[in-house]
């Protein structure tokens, strides 16, 4: 009898030992919900980097691959090769693909803004690239940055080449071309900057209301969330902006999160980023989001440094892809 005792402990505390060690993967896999980062080719050359990938997440965004001057780089060249090494990657690994991202005001190639090319002759350029990009890949991407970082930092309309030519239309024009292309995937307009109400966010908000009335084909917004560390963001504002999308019947997504500490950040500084993880995941939760994506998966791999002098660390899992605080701070939340 007491043998039978033993026996059933240790299988209950192998139970109990087993659940406290759940990644990540297999919490959000239960709870429905799509969660990940951005990728790059590299990076999935490193075997340590994809069993940390592939163990915690279920969606992948390619960092650079489908943008314009890497995937159409002449006017007649086409490069699918690379996207099609990650569209590879995440049918073996059960995995979402986004696709970031069509229109943007850089990382375009030469051959678009000819001298003198008139609002027409840019159209037809937007027209045959979406066409073409979404067209190819139509059932494989399910999420499409269309239109990315519109609005400027001084909350005006930016002032790039689509606007500067062809006007606010631009947009309108780019998402019922993507819809055409592929009518089952859905279509976001992607910011940075724009988390809680300010004016950048209101530019957005009446740029969007706008496009709704007009039943342009737009499925949501995709929030950025760089955040800066040191401080903790008006949760309240962001509730109020969120509501004030939802209501509009739009889909939020989070779509680049990451939270930049200092280079000589304390033990407070990662309690603090692990918080500010926290309160964002539960709010974006509570208004029934579902694609929640970081723009890195740890800090080895960071577009950080390059940014932010003397700032880092801006991920959940560090340098040697240990799970810092805030990998446990949303785990804890999408088991509670």
């Amino acid at each position: 009898m007491k043998r039978l005792f033993y026996f059933f402990a240790i299988i209950f505390f192998l139970c109990v030992f087993a659940f406290s060690e759940e990644n990540l993967r297999s919490v959000i896999d239960k709870k429905g919900i799509f969660m990940g980062t951005c990728v790059s080719l590299g990076q999935l050359e490193d075997p340590k980097f994809v069993d940390i990938l592939t163990n915690n997440y279920n969606y992948i965004t390619p960092d650079n691959d489908l943008k314009w001057e890497n995937v159409h780089p002449g006017k007649k060249v086409y490069n699918f090769k690379k996207i099609e090494k990650f569209l590879e990657f995440a049918k073996k690994n059960k995995m979402r693909v986004r696709g970031h991202t069509l229109i943007w005001h850089t990382q375009n190639p030469y051959w678009i803004a000819k001298p003198g090319i008139t609002p027409e002759e840019l159209k037809k350029v937007i027209k045959e690239h979406i066409t073409t990009v979404v067209g190819t890949l139509k059932g494989k991407i399910t999420d499409w940055d269309v239109i990315n970082e519109p609005i400027a930092d001084n909350g005006e309309m930016r002032e790039n080449l689509w606007y500067l030519i062809i006007g606010e239309e631009y947009i309108e024009y780019a998402l019922k071309i993507a819809h055409k292309a592929d009518p089952k995937a859905k279509l976001f307009i992607n910011d940075y900057s724009i988390e809680t109400v300010c004016p950048k966010s209101d530019t957005l908000y009446n740029l969007v209301k706008k496009l709704k009335e007009k039943n342009v084909p737009l499925s949501g917004v995709g929030f950025q969330f760089h955040l800066d560390g040191r401080f903790e963001p008006d949760y309240e504002s962001i509730r109020q902006n969120f509501k004030r999308f939802k209501e509009l019947g739009l889909e939020i997504q989070i779509t680049e999160m990451d939270v930049r500490l200092p280079k000589n950040y304390t033990d407070e500084d990662l309690k603090r980023q692990a918080r500010i993880f926290e309160e964002v995941l539960k709010i974006f939760l509570s208004f029934e989001g579902n694609t929640f994506v970081m723009w890195g998966l740890t800090d080895k791999y960071s577009w950080i440094p390059g940014y932010f002098s003397g700032f880092g660390a801006a991920h959940i899992f560090d340098e040697n892809f240990n799970p810092k605080p805030a990998y446990n701070a949303i785990k804890k939340v999408l088991t509670e």
